[in-house]
């Protein structure tokens, strides 16, 4: 018994010793085979010094002819390195260590020293193993005087490379930098033609503003056969359609560390010196990572040792000279000049701005959201817009725009400068909460608050001084009413008043903004459409979401009289989709309703509650907006109220309740529409068994179908005699409380052959 419990003491013992044997064992062979390892460790190490200065006598050999390849140049930083490293270690070795005054080795000091020689071991015959440079490691420059001609007889673009360099290694690459030139040179091209027949290339061509045709010099059109390749550098994607090229990388905003070496590498070390450096670091700060930004400030301040012209830059470069934009070269922002120039009418605001915003986009002076799937937000680069804002404001005169968008600052701007400003923005800014009460803004032309959610209350005076103000954004601010002070807005041309989820009413002051053309008022309280609105004849978009929370509240007020609507006749997007409930109106108030919704000559955009489809027949055979193809969004609600609706596309039909007609499912106005809609809803149709019924060619556009509460329907699609080609453009299909329904698919007898896979479909 007692043998039993030494054996169950003492193994664990021994298991737990085996263990730590092998991390023991193997440190203490570091000490005992240290003499070896050394030996070991001077003999590769001379041998990659040899190795080292063979290839440096091959390099001064083969120049001016051949230059070595960054892969060498990289060996050879590091080969210098270790060598530094091995001669640290030479020195260590040959100090005995000792301890105890001498009389025994230091053990844990000889055990470091061989585990580090080991390593030291390993990384130099890595080294040499990478000494062999499969590709070589020379490369051929271009003849000394086709490299001279260039230089010096050719005429080069200020931003692009000048310098020409050729690697041919072993038959495989062949790579060139060359700069674009104004004029063409046969002898060069001449030149380039004979190194490169019969050989693979690889083109690099920096900072392109405009297509390069490449056979001016010589070279081969590349393409997969040849197996040649080109690279190219620019700042505007417009050069890379025209280049045709295969696939497009965005260059993001340089790190903080590669600013800044950028920048001293501009300024020549300069912003290193201790009075400097403070001034340097907000400077690089400021350019955000924008290589351009950072190339034109650092030329500016190359070789600058004074402190007090750095100071004085600093502060010009957070209010941007005119000198500094042209720098940067002003032709890059045409495109924005000319919408800053330019006005549209709100039927082509649409296209037009969207041709805009790609053009900006391409010229890299706006960005997409990150995040943002759909791409309906851009964003602009602090940089880009401060040059902007400053190419924006008059010549000679401080900047006239006040922007706090964003900004974790609590300070309300000065009274002086909302008297200078032109345009202010405080855009989603979270600490500002209350407002000047009667600010002097004789100039202001735009103010924007969106975002602005602290700010509850609107001083009573606070549009008093704003007698120029065209453009008022208060969406999405935490405010409950208007001050009688916004009738003052005299030229106020848009008001959007979107997501002011407190806002219960419209005070009548509004009706007298005569020159108002939009007026957005959606995501609010609103429970009435008040009729003072038709008084506002100017106005060109309308877009109010309003709540009822009693269908059979009529106010007293509300009375729908002819001739209500044919007022703001020159309306171009009407938005407002349960304008007759709001009124609660009789038939004959709806004929008038659809009568004089068709006078409206420029209408590009309607979402409109037709109660009967009568309605929207007249409306579709009487409107010339609608016969001519002028409508390009449209949403249409026909039958009993139901607003649970996606709002995500711009062509939606829901048609409630309702039966078929003498050979036709659904009435033909229905149809018209059916056919141009990518959104369907039907609910609660009597009739319908299949949506096969529908038609292939009125489903053809469709890219969302909403199917409820129809009892009757058994199927979604019959094949029987229809084509296979129904719904093609078919994403989402959403079916809701369908008792009856059996099947998706209904075939009888052998199934066709199978189409081509449909677009992927999400299905509830």
């Amino acid at each position: 018994m007692l043998h039993l419990w030494v054996a169950a003491f003492i193994q664990p013992i021994f298991d737990i010793v085996r263990c730590l044997w092998a991390p023991i064992g193997k440190r203490i062979n570091y000490a005992r085979n240290l003499s070896k390892d050394w030996e070991k460790f001077c003999k590769k190490a001379s041998k990659l010094g040899t190795q080292r200065d063979d290839i440096d006598t091959q390099i001064e050999q083969s120049k001016p002819h051949k230059t070595p390849t960054k892969e060498c140049e990289d060996w050879k930083t590091k080969a210098r390195k270790m060598e530094n490293q091995t001669e640290i270690l030479k020195q260590k070795f040959d100090v005995k260590m000792k301890c105890l005054r001498g009389l025994c080795p230091d053990v844990l000091a000889r055990i470091e020293l061989g585990e580090r020689m080991v390593d030291m071991i390993n990384e130099i015959e890595e080294l040499l193993e990478k000494s062999k440079f499969e590709n070589g490691f020379l490369t051929d420059s271009l003849l000394p005087k086709v490299e001279k001609k260039l230089v010096s007889d050719s005429q080069l673009t200020a931003s692009a490379s000048n310098t020409l360099e050729k690697k041919d290694t072993r038959g495989s690459w062949t790579a060139f930098i060359i700069s674009t030139t104004n004029e063409s040179n046969e002898r060069v091209a001449s030149k380039f033609l004979q190194k490169l027949e019969g050989k693979k290339y690889l083109l690099l061509l920096d900072d392109v503003w405009e297509k390069v045709d490449l056979s001016i010099v010589g070279f081969p059109y590349a393409h997969q056969e040849n197996g040649c390749k080109v690279v190219l550098t620019t700042r505007k994607l417009e050069v890379c359609r025209k280049m045709e090229t295969d696939d497009e990388i965005k260059v993001e905003g340089l790190p903080k560390k590669e600013a800044w070496e950028m920048f001293n590498l501009k300024v020549g070390n300069f912003a290193m010196s201790p009075t400097i450096r403070q001034h340097a670091e907000e400077i690089v700060k400021k350019c955000g990572g924008l290589p351009l930004a950072l190339k034109v400030v650092g030329g500016a301040l190359r070789k600058v040792k004074n402190e007090n012209v750095w100071r004085q830059f600093l502060r010009d470069l957070k209010s941007p000279a005119e000198a500094l934009i042209e720098d940067i070269n002003e032709e890059v922002y045409k495109s924005l000049k000319g919408l800053l120039s330019s006005k549209f009418s709100l039927a082509d605001a649409c296209v037009k701005g969207d041709v805009i915003l790609e053009a900006l986009i391409d010229a890299s002076l706006l960005e997409n959201c990150d995040g943002d799937a759909a791409n309906n937000y851009v964003k602009m680069h602090d940089v880009v817009r401060d040059l902007v804002l400053a190419m924006t404001s008059p010549k000679g005169e401080e900047r006239s725009h006040l922007v706090r968008s964003g900004t974790s600052t609590e300070k309300m701007p000065e009274d002086e400068e909302w008297k200078k400003a032109t345009r202010i923005s405080f855009i989603d800014n979270r600490h500002f909460s209350n407002l000047p009460e009667s600010p002097d803004c004789p100039m202001l032309l735009t103010l924007l608050l969106q975002g602005c959610s602290n700010v509850k209350v609107i001083p009573e005076y606070f549009f008093n001084n704003m007698p120029r103000l065209c453009v008022l954004d208060l969406s999405n601010t935490g405010i409950n009413s208007l001050p009688v002070s916004i009738s003052k807005l005299v030229n106020l041309r848009e008001l959007l008043l979107n997501g002011c989820s407190y806002l219960n009413v419209l005070p009548m002051e509004l009706s007298e903004l005569k020159a108002l053309e939009v007026l957005e008022v959606i995501g609010t309280k609103l429970n009435h459409l008040p009729l003072w609105i038709f008084e506002l004849t100017n106005l060109k978009r309308l877009q109010i979401f309003v709540i009822r929370f009693d269908d059979n509240f009529v106010d007293s007020g509300q009375i729908l009289v002819p001739g209500l609507i044919s007022k703001i006749s020159q309306m171009e997007e009407f938005c407002v989709p349960n304008f007759l409930y709001d009124f609660g109106v009789s038939d004959e108030s709806e004929d008038i309703v659809a009568s004089e919704l068709s006078s409206f000559c420029s209408l590009s955009s309607l979402q409109f509650h037709f109660l009967r489809v009568s309605n929207l027949q007249y409306f579709l055979q009487n409107s010339r907006s609608w016969r001519e193809g002028k409508l390009t969004e449209f949403s249409f609600f026909i039958g009993h109220r139901d607003i649970s609706d996606s709002w995500i596309w711009n062509k939606r039909l829901r048609y409630t309740g309702g039966r078929g007609e003498a050979h036709s499912i659904l009435p033909w106005a229905i149809q018209d529409v059916l056919c141009l809609s990518n959104y369907f809803k039907l609910v609660g149709h009597e009739e319908l068994t299949t949506l096969s019924d529908l038609g292939a060619r009125n489903t053809y556009k469709l890219k969302c179908c909403c199917v409820h509460g129809c009892d009757m329907l058994e199927n979604v699609v019959n094949g029987n005699g229809l084509e296979m080609d129904a719904f093609p453009n078919l994403e989402i299909l959403e079916l809701h409380n369908l008792r009856n329904l059996k099947c998706i698919l209904q075939m009888e007898g052998p199934l066709p052959l199978p189409p081509p896979p449909p677009p992927p479909l999400a299905a509830n």
